[in-house]
């Protein structure tokens, strides 16, 4: 054990402020392996994870004094790099404890573990059938993301394998402004363990990550993604045994696989939004109606959408816990899971690259007729949806079933509630027209854009003054409170 007899002697490497040391040992990778054995003595050496960082700093402060190690390889930058050598390490111990031969070893025992080594996890944002959503801030640019787990089991059939893919591809092609940013894919790979039956326990698991040491920190490609599940066979997911040097079966282990897709974080949702403006009781319904900033969703999310169908898309789960806001009420469309290509006349798709579709697909309240009772559909089922939003976005509905009371009467008799009429006409007309039960007779996103969402400087001031009246008759409604209020008190004097 190194014993520092005066650590206020010891000289402190700081990556940034002390540039000039990075040069003064000559870099290699013994280095790394050193500090990769440095950091897990030190880990092991109690259960405060703080504590032992510092010892760390402090032991490999001196050895970078002493001209014994590199600073490079203790930069908090390349904590994974050295995570995964010490994991390496220990896997190769492991295995020649028990007599396996090195040479005998599977592929993916030397692997590199990407999501625990370069994200700090911040906690659990959503959930699915699909598998979940984690907060995470990159340990290298100190930004947040979300990131999208799947997980893929064993007995996932080839056409659900390649629908969940279609994600990350689609996710990989659509790059807006109002469409959740796609940063990267991966696959992680679990290995699962076993032990002869009569000795230790049943399963000991191992986690490993698809990524091995000689790909280095790049980013995998979608092409790649595609072909590493068309080039698996089915003994991938069956029992494999490694066997010691007399070929004697000594231990079995079980893959699977995680996709883990990176995407830009956004926290809130127009659905939460919606329901925070919907509580406020102390509010007339139509004064709770924010006429600009619905504008402005509105037109975001029409540009978006448009985007989506031009590139031959359609999203077919378009619903209000899919729309995202962010800061200043800027738009992003999330949740491609359902995606699929389709062939229209005005976009760049041709008819080889059409997929049939599926009956009864995405969330049924806000669902096209046709998405719900056949597979013949195109995007005027998101343009439907989309259509229902924006009732949603000048109706203050109190309950769920006022909602769907009101919406069952839209889809069924193509009208809308009063409120809305004699508010926002506009508005209720746009919305029959997106909701018609023919399809063909729906406006497209361009239309939408080109007939109703050409703002200008007179049409923002328009909705100022509408929105300054209603403030006005507020302040006069409280002013009549108040002087009654007053009343009140002097005559009970």
């Amino acid at each position: 054990m190194f014993k520092i007899e005066d650590t206020k002697k010891v000289k402190k490497f700081d990556g940034v402020d002390d540039s000039k040391a990075l040069l003064s040992h000559k870099n290699s990778s013994t280095d790394f392996v050193l500090a990769s054995l440095l950091e897990f003595l030190c880990s092991i050496q109690g259960n405060d994870k703080k504590a032992s960082q510092s010892k760390f700093q402090d032991i490999s402060s001196f050895l970078i004094d002493k001209d014994l190690l590199s600073p490079s390889s203790t930069l908090d930058e390349f904590q994974g790099l050295r995570a995964n050598i010490s994991k390496i390490l220990f896997n190769l111990l492991f295995f020649k404890q028990i007599h396996v031969p090195l040479n005998k070893l599977p592929q993916n025992i030397q692997i590199y573990e990407r999501y625990k080594l370069e994200f700090d996890d911040e906690g659990h944002i959503g959930k699915g059938g699909f598998g979940s959503v984690r907060k995470a801030i990159n340990k290298l640019d100190g930004r947040h993301y979300a990131i999208k787990k799947i997980w893929l089991k064993d007995n996932d059939s080839t056409i659900e394998i390649k629908r969940i893919l279609d994600e990350v591809k689609t996710l990989a092609c659509l790059k807006h402004k109002n469409i959740v940013g796609y940063n990267s894919a991966w696959l992680e790979q679990d290995i699962f363990m076993t032990g002869p039956s009569n000795e230790g326990p049943e399963m000991e698991r191992f986690s490993y990550s698809g990524l091995a040491p000689n790909a280095g920190f790049q980013k995998l490609n979608i092409k790649e993604l595609d072909s590493s599940f068309n080039s698996s066979d089915s003994s991938e997911s069956s029992d494999n045994q490694l066997c010691n040097s007399q070929g004697s079966p000594l231990i079995q282990y079980k893959s699977c696989k995680t996709l883990y897709i990176q995407m830009e974080l956004c926290e809130q949702t127009l659905e939460d939004w919606l329901n925070s403006r919907n509580s406020e009781d102390d509010k007339p319904l139509v004064e709770r109606i924010d006429t600009v900033n619905n504008l402005k969703i509105l037109q975001e999310t029409v540009e978006g959408l448009e985007f989506i169908h031009s590139r031959g898309i359609i999203h077919r789960d378009i619903k209000p816990a899919n729309i995202f806001l962010k800061e200043n009420f800027s738009v992003k469309i999330g949740d491609f899971g359902l995606a699929k290509r389709s062939y229209t006349s005005d976009s760049d798709v041709t008819k080889e690259d059409f997929v049939s579709l599926s009956v009864g697909v995405g969330t049924s309240t806000y669902s096209a007729p046709e998405q719900l009772n056949s597979s013949n559909y195109d995007t005027k089922s998101d343009i439907y949806s989309l259509g229902l939003i924006i009732y949603e976005l000048y109706y203050s509905f109190t309950t769920m079933s006022e909602r769907t009371d009101l919406f069952n009467v839209l889809k069924e008799n193509s009208k809308i509630d009063n409120l809305v009429v004699q508010n926002f006409p506009d508005q209720a007309e746009l919305i029959k027209k997106m909701t018609k039960k023919d399809p063909a007779e729906r406006l497209t996103a361009q239309n939408i854009l080109s007939q109703y969402l050409c703002t200008s400087k007179d049409d923002i001031i328009r909705e100022q003054k509408r929105e300054i009246a209603c403030l006005k008759n507020r302040v006069k409604e409280l002013e009549l409170l108040l002087h009654s209020h007053e009343e009140r008190m002097r005559t009970e004097k």
